[in-house]
């Protein structure tokens, strides 16, 4: 789905990662697992390095997402008020100015992420709240979905997957190390934060949350249309009795807890992209047709 706002939650998230990785260099028992997995999520290149994200020419991660950004704007530009046009010119430059200087990429990280902030409020108040404007919050939700339980997935597949320094490093990435120390005492765990990060409602990176307001734009969407509903993302996956406590085992069993959820949780990712597709072919496919159309 070519949504500006989908392509501003992805730049939001290779952000997060690539911060929050070069705050973990200094740690030996964390960060060759953490830059793997910027790999794995392709906020840099197969071999790349976290320190040159910013300046290897045609990288991946943020500078990918701002290009991609700014052409998908370009192309619905009078839909987009003008003062988050003015904020997509300004993050193009932003990236420009990071590539050709040598500067701290941290402090570029932490910029660009209140940029993107600004683009999401100026989508909020700027913008009408129609159908249109659903279908962009939709790839919002169904993007920052595919992050959560992507990231959840090669967690639990590494063999970091109960370190405490690898679950802090997780839930600093998914924002969530406030609300975990506000609730749970002592060393980060896998099973509280697979808890909060899966199933808290109320929690704006969580699973829960996203599939809650991915089904209630899908109401809106068929009411307004007078159309069919499409159908949702599957179910989250719910933890049998007792599997917990597995999940936070060295033992065989507790690989095996681990090794079960993940891939319920990549079908979950499965049912995100797929859901994804659908609505592109459903809103967007005769977009092409229509300006053959015209020009012709």
């Amino acid at each position: 789905m070519v949504l500006p706002l989908q392509h501003t939650v992805r730049c939001e998230n290779d952000t997060r990662l690539l911060l929050r990785t070069i705050a973990a260099r200094s740690d030996a028992r964390v960060f060759p697992h953490a830059q793997q997995l910027c790999r794995d999520l392709g906020a840099i290149g197969a071999a790349g390095e976290v320190a040159d994200a910013l300046r290897v020419p045609n990288s991946p991660g943020p500078p990918a997402d701002v290009r991609q950004l700014a052409w998908c704007a370009s192309q619905v530009r009078n839909r987009l008020s003008s003062r988050y046009w003015r904020g997509v010119v300004a993050l193009q430059r932003q990236m420009q100015e990071a590539a050709a200087t040598r500067g701290s990429s941290r402090e570029t990280y932490e910029r660009l992420l209140l940029a993107l902030a600004a683009l999401t409020g100026f989508s909020e108040e700027d913008m009408v709240h129609d159908a249109g404007w659903r279908i962009m919050r939709l790839g919002r939700r169904i993007e920052r979905m595919h992050f959560v339980a992507g990231i959840l997935v090669r967690q639990l597949d590494s063999a970091q997957a109960t370190r405490p320094e690898a679950i802090e490093w997780l839930l600093e990435v998914c924002d969530s190390m406030p609300i975990y120390r506000a609730r749970y005492t002592g060393t980060p765990r896998l099973a509280p934060s697979l808890n909060l990060l899966l199933y808290d409602e109320g929690h704006p990176m969580a699973l829960a949350f996203h599939r809650r307001s991915i089904d209630r734009d899908l109401d809106d969407l068929a009411r307004t249309l007078a159309g069919e509903r499409e159908r949702g993302v599957p179910d989250l996956p719910l933890l049998p009795a007792g599997t917990a406590e597995l999940l936070d085992a060295s033992s065989a069993a507790g690989g095996e807890a681990r090794a079960s959820l993940a891939s319920q949780l990549s079908d979950l990712v499965t049912g995100a992209n797929e859901l994804s597709d659908r609505l592109s072919r459903r809103y967007f496919a005769l977009i092409d047709s229509d300006a053959h159309a015209l020009a012709t």
